[in-house]
């Protein structure tokens, strides 16, 4: 929808669409404040600059919690030495039902996501990164993940002084490696051990996509799962295995 207001930001006409969206008809609309047409603050027709301007706002009752949600993006027109501005209305309510049952899917989750950057960088922890590595996620955001969390090989494995460290082995394959194309978007698979807050280890198994290029995520997102006593388990039957083969 679009509405057209005046220097006063009164509205001075708008389109159908937008008096679907306000739940008015147009002689009860025209004329009134653009605040009252919108039942909202609308404290970006206060900050405009010049530059068009987005904002979020609330209105009517067809929400999934009683509310519409409709995206305004305010930009300033002028024409015939009048000047007012243009208000282009979308109705954003799906989305964010949406996005609200994702997030309420993912904080009820006992898997971790994490959301990281192009340079490793945590920019979202989910809330159960509290009950499996103990930390706050709060905390965690701005960690560089990949050298900050990632401990050393378990001390079962070898160490190979050739190889390069877990944490840049690990980025590299969550990249892609140097042979895949980094922006393809496939899983990638990896095991990694991470240093809890009180200084214990879980064996984390994860699975990574490259959405950096994607403007709904805008990052590398990492589904974790502590699998930490299954590995034990699995170590111990191998042991069990290993003493039986020697008997």
């Amino acid at each position: 929808g679009y509405v057209l207001l005046d220097e006063a930001n009164e509205v001075v006409d708008l389109n159908a669409a937008a008096r679907s969206l306000l739940d008015g008809d147009e002689g009860r609309l025209l004329g009134r404040s653009a605040r009252d047409a919108f039942g909202a603050d609308l404290s970006v027709l206060d900050s405009l600059d010049g530059t068009a301007t987005t904002e979020t706002v609330t209105t009517g009752t067809d929400g999934p919690d009683g509310r519409r949600y409709v995206e305004l993006t305010v930009s300033r027109v002028e024409a015939d030495r009048a000047a007012g501005r243009l208000i282009a209305v979308r109705d954003i309510t799906d989305r964010i039902r949406v996005e609200r049952r994702f997030q309420t899917l993912i904080e009820a989750s006992s898997d971790v996501v994490f959301v990281l950057d192009d340079t490793g960088q945590i920019d979202y922890a989910s809330p159960s990164v509290e009950n499996v590595l103990g930390y706050d996620p709060d905390d965690l955001v701005g960690a560089v993940a990949f050298e900050e969390l990632i401990a050393d090989a378990a001390p079962d494995t070898a160490p190979d002084p050739d190889a390069p460290s877990d944490a840049a082995a690990t980025w590299r394959r969550v990249l892609g490696g140097s042979e895949a194309d980094p922006t393809n978007n496939d899983r990638i698979r990896f095991e990694v051990r991470i240093r809890t807050a009180d200084g214990d280890t879980r064996t984390i198994d994860a699975i990574a996509r490259y959405l950096v290029d994607d403007p709904a995520i805008e990052g590398i997102v990492i589904n974790t799962r502590d699998v930490t006593e299954r590995k034990q388990r699995e170590l111990e039957l191998e042991r069990t295995n290993e003493r039986l083969d020697r008997f």
